[in-house]
């Protein structure tokens, strides 16, 4: 039986050690970060591996995985919430909604805008655009195309329909087929979670996964810093024009890489200031103490965009601080 097998594990504060990829354990002590790097890790690995879907994703039946394990990962789910206010925002919400508050609390607006973002980009496109009616003639074909993927016995015709129509596909892909998913994770989120306010109800729920969502306004309001010097305080607004410029997927790599996190489960990150230079100049982050080292020797932006860019490209960060 694994760790996360056992029931008692939501009674116990876990510390995590990792292991790199050259097979070896990391030296970073878990005071939180490597904890939180863990959650990252597996929620990544759980999404490329065991979801389909784009902005949100429902599981997918394995032939390997039986009910003990996906009894398993929901307890992963839940003590990461408890332990590190982690939730794994990218999981469906109405698939979510529907397991935790059961299904006449799922409206039909959430269903909807949980199948739209469940679509590649090119469906949902064309999905929104029947939606309204305004389908174009090039769009024809890729209409029937959607509607045969998913199914249809028939061409809607009129909003009313097509709305109705796109509702049944909703709840086929994310309620039918995941059922045998839903099950065992009722059984562990339902009571595990009801003490905490942000499970009382949906909107509630809701609320908690928009909080936790990166976005560059809120990830610059967690930069906490004091420059002293101009130096410095051209080094922080050197960092703050970077987490400005960032895509969404750089963003989730940019709060992991300072939190272990990649959503937003801590309130600030400490912005502390060194002299590195040259070979050695790199912006350090010290995930358990939440805390950013930022070099002051940088000439320009350009700068330090490049050495940021080049940490976050790498796919391979070794925890070797507390």
């Amino acid at each position: 039986m694994s760790a996360f097998d056992d029931p008692t594990i939501m009674n116990f504060h876990i510390e995590i050690t990792m292991v790199n990829d050259r097979g070896n354990l990391e030296m970073g002590q878990d005071t939180g970060g490597v904890f939180r790097d863990c959650l990252s890790a597996f929620w990544g690995h759980f999404y490329q591996s065991c979801s389909i879907g784009e902005d949100e994703k429902v599981s997918v039946l394995i032939n390997s995985f039986q009910e003990r394990k996906w009894t398993a990962i929901a307890r992963i789910l839940v003590k990461g919430h408890l332990q590190a206010n982690y939730f794994p925002i990218k999981l469906c919400k109405a698939f979510l909604i529907e397991g935790l508050f059961g299904r006449s609390f799922l409206d039909d607006s959430i269903l909807l805008q949980s199948f739209l973002a469940y679509l590649s980009k090119d469906e949902r496109e064309v999905a929104t655009c029947a939606l309204a009616d305004a389908l174009t003639e090039e769009q024809n074909d890729d209409w029937l195309d959607f509607l045969d993927n998913f199914g249809a016995k028939s061409i809607p015709q009129g909003i009313e329909k097509v709305t109705s129509c796109l509702l049944e596909m909703a709840h086929k892909e994310l309620i039918q087929k995941t059922r045998f998913v839903m099950n065992p994770w009722k059984e562990i989120m339902k009571p595990a979670l009801k003490a905490n306010a942000s499970f009382n109800s949906v909107s509630a729920f809701l609320s908690m996964l928009k909080n936790l969502e990166p976005n560059t306004k809120q990830v610059v309001k967690m930069m906490n810093a004091t420059p002293s010097n101009n130096a410095e305080r051209d080094a922080l607004s050197y960092l703050k024009r970077y987490i400005r410029g960032i895509q969404e997927d750089n963003l989730r790599k940019f709060l992991r890489f300072c939190t272990g996190g990649d959503v937003i489960c801590t309130s600030e990150i400490l912005v502390s200031f060194t002299s590195l230079e040259g070979a050695a100049r790199r912006v350090v982050a010290h995930t358990c103490w939440l805390v950013l080292e930022v070099p002051t020797t940088y000439k320009c932006f350009p700068e330090f965009r490049e050495e940021m860019d080049n940490i976050l490209s790498c796919n391979f960060w070794d925890m070797d601080y507390a």
